[in-house]
């Protein structure tokens, strides 16, 4: 896909992909593999972005959610259940707008397409997500996700929400991860959320270059994933 342009700030264009289960401990990808694997969704955007290439880009405060088009009660139970997921992972303040709130705009807009084949702004992809950052903080995104079927739309939900946060990059390095098109998720996997966390860690800031965060990030992995130990639970 082309990448698209703004005048006013950066935009990345995310692609999406299919659905999943659960994996046990012993399924961890090794610390080089996630070492590696962060480098690859965060450090580069496949879809335009290249200016920041090699640099971080998250949020900063909190981000209020707005939920557009035509959708079920059960559309906004999924996506809620996934933004309660990545604000306990970031600590970041995520919470959904509801219709007729005042104060601050939503900086992020879900838009359920009504279309079984594609989504609105693109009807060939069954989700797409665009970012807006300045100075490599995120000022804005816009999510579109196709409803249909159900299993796709789960993924889309977990994948693009997470690669919201500015891990704006797929990548097939782990095999079974909310990153990967060719995964079958519906959730994000113990090793996504770890992204997460690393992402948003406090040693690490907004347009940190990777020859400087790499380091810290290995460091972090290490201290993560030692405390896994023989438990499936996600580390903290």
């Amino acid at each position: 896909m082309r990448p698209l342009a703004l005048t006013a700030a950066a935009l990345f264009v995310i692609a999406g992909g299919a659905q999943g289960q659960t994996q046990s401990r012993a399924a961890w990808p090794s610390a080089d593999v996630l070492a590696r694997q962060f480098e690859r969704i965060a450090f580069t955007s496949e879809f335009g972005g290249e200016y920041r290439t090699g640099r971080l880009i998250r949020w900063q405060g909190p981000i209020r959610v707005r939920l557009a088009g035509h959708f079920p009660d059960r559309f906004k139970v999924e996506v809620e259940r996934q933004l309660a997921e990545l604000r306990q992972l970031s600590g970041l303040s995520i919470d959904i707008a509801e219709g007729g709130s005042e104060g601050t705009a939503p900086q992020m807009t879900v838009e359920f397409s009504n279309s079984r084949g594609g989504t609105t702004f693109d009807p060939e992809a069954p989700c797409r997500t665009l970012i807006w950052e300045t100075g490599y903080v995120i000022r804005k995104v816009q999510i579109y996700i196709t409803p249909y079927p159900d299993e796709l739309r789960r993924h889309c939900i977990a994948e693009e929400l997470t690669q919201a946060l500015g891990l704006a990059d797929d990548s097939r390095i782990a095999r079974d991860s909310i990153f990967n098109d060719a995964s079958s998720r519906q959730r994000i996997a113990p090793w996504d959320a770890l992204m997460v966390r690393i992402l948003y860690d406090s040693r690490l800031r907004a347009g940190m270059h990777k020859t400087e965060a790499m380091p810290i990030i290995r460091r972090i992995i290490a201290e993560q994933t030692n405390r896994v130990g023989t438990s499936s639970s996600r580390p903290r």
